[in-house]
């Protein structure tokens, strides 16, 4: 929790730096987002190249991109979002792994997993979602590295999310206010 505790308080600077307050306009925001942004998608590149294992992080990239502009439904409804990555992984997880076990191209049982995902219901309500399969489409040495990728992928996405959930509580929501009473973190009451 100290480590969620140290990104929101670098947001904060970050928010001040970028934008001077919380009321500098359309270009604030932008640059707001950029910063974020970077804060979330720089440290995951770099994470998974030190672990000499790059994903695609297509998906993590493009879910950044939705909560950063639209973090006020991010936080009504987080589990959304988290529950179409878990969808994803366990269709793609599965598939590439047997298609590894049988010998078929990774980028082949890839593709099957994103068709599977993109007729369904996490296709639907999280877009994103259908880079998943292809966030491991390299082969694999054997089947356990494959199965240790696809950990260290659902680990690095849990967390990026968390990540963003820190980064935009209060900073592109701002607390909202019911009556004469303000409730912080996006609308959720204390």
């Amino acid at each position: 929790m100290n480590y969620v505790k140290r990104i929101a308080e670098a947001a904060s600077r970050v928010w001040t730096c970028v934008t001077g307050s919380a009321s500098n306009g359309s270009r604030g925001s932008t640059a707001l987002r950029f910063a974020l942004a970077v804060m979330v998608l720089m440290p995951a590149a770099v994470l998974t190249i030190l672990m000499h294992d790059p994903f695609a992080i297509s998906a993590i990239a493009s879910t950044t991109a939705i909560i950063l502009h639209a973090p006020r439904r991010y936080h009504q409804r987080p589990q959304r979002i988290l529950a179409c990555y878990v969808a994803g992984l366990c269709i793609s997880a599965p598939i590439s792994i047997a298609a590894a076990w049988v010998g078929a191209p990774a980028l082949l049982a890839a593709t099957l997993s994103a068709v599977i995902i993109v007729a369904t219901q996490p296709g639907k309500v999280h877009p994103p979602t259908a880079c998943i399969p292809l966030a491991i489409a390299t082969p694999s040495p054997d089947l356990m590295a494959l199965q240790e990728r696809w950990v260290s992928f659902a680990l690095l996405a849990f967390t990026c999310l968390t990540v963003l959930w820190a980064l935009t509580v209060e900073r592109l929501c701002g607390p909202p206010e019911i009556g004469s009473q303000r409730i912080p973190a996006c609308g959720v009451a204390p």
